[in-house]
């Protein structure tokens, strides 16, 4: 009974998470113009057109050499299983990471995300909330409207009694 009780929150929440991460996503494909003045934004334009694999092949080497914005878009694109490639968590873990550590609002939240959702990771509530407070500091709208969540309101509790407790 229990297991069922929770698989049934799992998936309620993990459906609620795609579909605020969609909407975030969208928000960002729709802020992007059609100028291609950067390499990334190349990227952007050949992704926006459908061209995954394209895409791919920009980001692949900006990624290496440490642009967030290059991380993050790679991260998307092994998350959803983009490229002609499969789903990959763990290539999404990796790209996304790197971005969120460097700072980047969208990948912040993306990195939320999996940890709520377990996906290239164990879940973990906390860990979810202090990327999505992260997002939200630099006025990520979607983070901040999950930190109203129940789950991450409650997980956002624990984060702060233990932050608060003495070392």
């Amino acid at each position: 009974m229990f297991t069922s009780i929770h698989d049934s929150m799992r998936h309620n929440i993990t459906l609620a998470l795609r579909r605020w991460l969609t909407a975030a996503c969208m928000c960002c494909l729709l802020t992007v113009g059609t100028a291609t003045a950067a390499p990334v934004d190349d990227g952007i334009a050949a992704y926006l057109k459908g061209n995954h694999k394209q895409a791919l092949a920009i980001w692949e080497p900006l990624a290496a050499q440490g642009n967030a914005e290059a991380q993050y878009w790679l991260g998307s694109i092994y998350f959803n299983g983009q490229g002609g490639m499969l789903q990959d968590y763990k290539a999404a873990m990796k790209w996304v990471r790197q971005a969120a550590t460097q700072g980047h609002a969208g990948a912040q939240f993306v990195l939320g995300h999996m940890y709520a959702a377990g996906e290239g990771a164990e879940q973990d509530y906390q860990e979810a909330v202090k990327w999505f407070r992260l997002a939200a500091a630099q006025g990520h709208e979607a983070a901040r409207k999950i930190l109203r969540d129940p789950k991450m309101v409650e997980a956002a509790k624990s984060l702060d009694a233990l932050s608060a407790q003495p070392e």
